[in-house]
Order: C-alpha cells, then structure tokens, then sequence
C-alpha cells in the first residue's frame, strides 16, 4: 500500500482520476455477473475519477448491502458519504431515512430521530405528502419505541427492588 501510495502522490490528479476510472470500469466489466462483493471499492474508484453519478450509485448499493448483512456501522459510513454527495432532496429523504432505520436498529435514537427530522425537512421542499406521511410515521414509531423501552425499564427496576437480596 505504501509503494502505491507513494506512486499515485507523484502523478498529476488528472491522470490519478483517469487510473480510477480504468479500474473501476475493469472491476464493472470483469466482475459483471457478480458486482456486490465490489461495490465499496467501485463507490471509492468512481469517487476519485471525479464521477459523481457513479459513485452515489455504488454509495447507494453498498450501504443497502451493507445494512442487509447487519453490517451497520458501515452501511452508516457509505449513507454518511452518500448523503455528503447528493443534491436532490427526494434521494436525500431516502438515504436519511435508510440510515435512520440503522441508527434505531442499534440503539442510537437520538440520532434516528434527528435524521427522520431531517428527511421531513427534506419532504417539505418536495410537497409530497405521503413520503411526508411517512417519515412522520417512521419518526412516531422511533419515539413509541424509546418510551417502549423506558417503560421496560422501570418495570424491571421495580421488580428488581422486591426481590430479595442475597
């Protein structure tokens, strides 16, 4: 990795941007039959050439592969590069909402909730009212959860308290 890296810090960016292309176009080619195992690599590569479109495309895939495989602080990387790179709020309110669903997943509710805020601020630029529908149902069921689980809590605390102690 370093004779690599030392070798691409000497070449002008504009021929560093066409090498990524190339690979990323063999890996597409080479591997087309089989594209998964590849797209964080494919998102990186197109990434670097400067293709834009590309990239969130392979953002996208990967961190949809990412969160079904419960591989969830990395299906939150490749939304988090996602979203730094998309410009519609329509594609924005969906990456906001696939990485909140993430976040609840793993106990991160605060940050679930301000990410489905952020999608029905998204929404409201978009004056789509079921996606709106929606994100406020998917942020009412966040907050029924957490008080879900509060109420757990107490419960189990309470009980605790009865039992004797040894």
């Amino acid at each position: 990795d370093k004779l690599r890296d030392g070798l691409l810090a000497d070449l002008p960016p504009a021929q560093k941007q066409a090498l990524h292309r190339q690979v990323a176009q063999s890996i597409e080619t080479v591997y087309a039959a089989a594209l998964s195992p590849y797209y964080g690599d494919l998102a990186a590569h197109f990434g670097q050439a400067g293709d834009l479109d590309k990239e969130r495309v392979y953002l996208r895939l990967a961190a949809g592969q990412a969160q079904a495989a419960y591989a969830n602080e990395a299906a939150l990387d490749f939304y988090d590069r996602l979203l730094a790179r998309l410009d519609d709020p329509a594609a924005q309110t969906d990456a906001l909402l696939a990485s909140g669903a993430v976040l609840k997943l793993i106990g991160r509710w605060e940050e679930a909730e301000k990410r489905y805020e952020q999608a029905i601020t998204q929404v409201g630029q978009l004056a789509d009212p079921v996606l709106e529908a929606r994100c406020q149902k998917l942020l009412r069921r966040d907050v029924e959860t957490q008080l879900q689980v509060w109420i757990f809590l107490q419960q189990r605390a309470e009980v605790s308290a009865r039992l004797p102690q040894h």
